[in-house]
């Protein structure tokens, strides 16, 4: 989850580290790191299940 977070987070431009970073501001690598936040709040919630 943290991972797709910092991934939204560059994706829209909130956070620009590493300068360098392409993912920085490009709304399609917010859409993918969203998308990985959610896999990650799944699989962890399906973990505390058991």
């Amino acid at each position: 989850m943290a991972a797709g977070i910092f991934v939204v987070l560059q994706g829209t431009g909130v956070l620009k580290w590493p300068a360098d970073s392409v993912m920085i501001a490009d709304r399609a690598w917010a859409v993918r790191g969203a998308v990985f936040a959610m896999v990650g709040g799944i699989v962890v919630w399906l973990g505390r299940r058991c």
